[in-house]
């Protein structure tokens, strides 16, 4: 769809984009996301950009109002089903721009996030989804990564390689056609597959690939502590060896990448002393530190699903049974 087509479609008075936003109990962020989405630089015609945001909550302890009034631009939705998912069909059911933005409650996306979105849409009129780069938010204000903020800054989202390989894409940082999101379907919450993952899968299915970009760029925050790193890879350790195991020969391939695991960081450390994302030296060593304990943690994790001492299901369900997660 040309520029041209897109406005006529919104309308004169139409937004041209729709920033959907599913937002639980991070009111701090979320203004701070709020504020960068309406920081925009003016499009090619030299206009601000026609847009609305859509805030979904998910049931937190208290709705935002506070913290969406004093945008006029947005709307403030509650979602009663939980899960990221719902909350984010809510809001793409609700907007009215033919140009969906999918973006989390706790990240800042980059002044010209919606004119990289425009030269995207323009240049590549056949693509339907575009994934755009994720970048660590440094805690410090000297920009020094902690060692699970250069850990996360490698390995957190890797959209790139997600995109390539997987055919999926984190969908805090994803551009989406509406008659796209549309034809491909809702996000299905699903407890042994993440719902980006079942959404990119299907829409690669369909016929509708995924396309990266870097320039399309967010930051969020790292996790704070190793307890957090780990609920996460619970989740995913259980649905990869649910996953895993429904396959022929699944059992026998799940042990093998168990016994590689523990070595595995040593095939990692020449692409991280040799990256870019991190700057410096000192950053590179502890993103190997956080590594290396990520993968002993993955390891157990995998020989208790290996053993039957855990279940896959019991697994992926963790991070739900941790409160303000």
């Amino acid at each position: 769809m040309s520029d041209q087509a897109i406005a006529q479609t919104a309308g004169h008075d139409a937004p041209v984009f729709s920033v959907v936003i599913p937002h639980f109990n991070q009111p701090h962020w979320l203004e701070k996301t709020l504020a960068s989405i309406h920081d925009q630089v003016p499009g090619r015609d030299g206009q601000p950009f026609r847009f609305e945001v859509i805030v979904v909550d998910n049931g937190s302890r208290e709705m935002p109002d506070a913290v969406c009034a004093p945008y006029p631009s947005v709307r403030l939705l509650l979602e009663t089903e939980k899960g990221p998912g719902p909350a984010r069909n809510r809001g793409a059911a609700e907007a009215r721009a033919p140009v969906v933005l999918f973006t989390d409650s706790d990240c800042i996306v980059a002044r010209d996030w919606m004119a990289s979105a425009e030269r995207l849409l323009a240049a590549h009129p056949a693509t339907g989804i575009f994934c755009g780069d994720v970048s660590i938010l440094p805690a410090r204000s000297e920009g020094l990564l902690s060692s699970i903020e250069a850990y996360e800054e490698l390995y957190a989202y890797r959209p790139e390689l997600m995109v390539r390989r997987y055919h999926f894409a984190p969908t805090c940082n994803i551009v989406v056609r509406r008659e796209v999101f549309e034809a491909v379907g809702p996000f299905i919450p699903g407890l042994l597959i993440s719902e980006d993952v079942e959404w990119g899968r299907r829409a690669h299915e369909k016929g509708f690939p995924i396309l990266f970009t870097p320039e399309l760029k967010i930051w969020t925050p790292a996790r704070e502590t190793f307890a957090e790193v780990a609920r996460r890879w619970d989740r995913q350790v259980g649905q990869q060896h649910a996953e895993m195991v429904r396959k022929p020969w699944g059992r026998l391939r799940w042990l093998g990448k168990t016994l590689a695991m523990p070595v595995s960081p040593l095939a990692e450390l020449p692409a991280i002393m040799m990256s870019t994302r991190l700057k410096r030296r000192r950053e590179r060593g502890k993103a190997f530190y956080r590594l290396v304990q990520t993968r002993l943690y993955r390891t157990w994790r995998m020989v208790q699903l290996a053993t039957g001492l855990i279940d896959s299901e019991w697994l992926a369900s963790a991070w739900r049974r941790t409160p303000g997660s």
